[in-house]
């Protein structure tokens, strides 16, 4: 993972006029990804916390968003960039994917200062939230509520999921950590 991202929230704010806190997903938009769960489970949310938090997407779409509102800003293709700017504006990295082998865009995420809310039924990225602790995982729209409310509302605890996700991200998947352990594991087997 390039661990050397600079990103910078006022930036995106003022980019796309995003001024709201708001849920971020970046990603391939198919039923694959399960994105269409994580649209459901927001409106569903949505109805029974009125406010001004946003579902941001960002990525291409094949699963056309049915029921664009307001609270749910599509803004398809942006730069590197801009995505990692992105990142560091929300207040969540949602990826509800359940068919993950790895997940860069939770490191990406991590990397900006973000915790992160995965699918309960991806074992690879709830895997990495429970190791590194940094965030939570979600099975039923319940549980999406539940946490969503938790990381929003707990300032505190999600900073210190975004950091030792961070943390997590340099100790684990550095271009320096992954030499040093393939030079370990090949060049000691000998």
């Amino acid at each position: 993972v390039d661990t050397d991202i600079e990103s910078y929230a006022s930036r995106f704010r003022q980019r796309f006029d995003i001024h709201d806190p708001f849920v971020l997903y970046a990603g391939r938009r198919d039923t694959t990804k399960n994105v269409h769960t994580l649209i459901t489970n927001f409106e569903r949310y949505k109805q029974t916390h009125p406010g001004p938090l946003k579902l941001v997407l960002i990525g291409p779409a094949e699963l056309p968003v049915a029921s664009v509102t307001s609270d749910i800003v599509d803004l398809g293709f942006v730069s590197p960039q801009e995505k990692y700017d992105a990142y560091a504006a929300a207040e969540v990295f949602c990826q509800p994917s359940l068919n993950e082998s790895f997940s860069y865009v939770i490191m990406e995420a991590w990397l900006c200062g973000t915790p992160c809310l995965v699918h309960q039924g991806c074992d690879v990225t709830r895997d990495h939230v429970v190791s590194s602790g940094g965030g939570l995982y979600f099975d039923s729209a319940a549980d999406f509520d539940a946490a969503l409310d938790r990381l929003l509302n707990d300032i505190d605890l999600s900073k210190q999921m975004a950091d030792v996700g961070r943390r997590y991200v340099l100790d684990n998947f550095s271009w320096q950590t992954i030499v040093r352990r393939f030079k370990e594991e090949v060049f000691t087997q000998a």
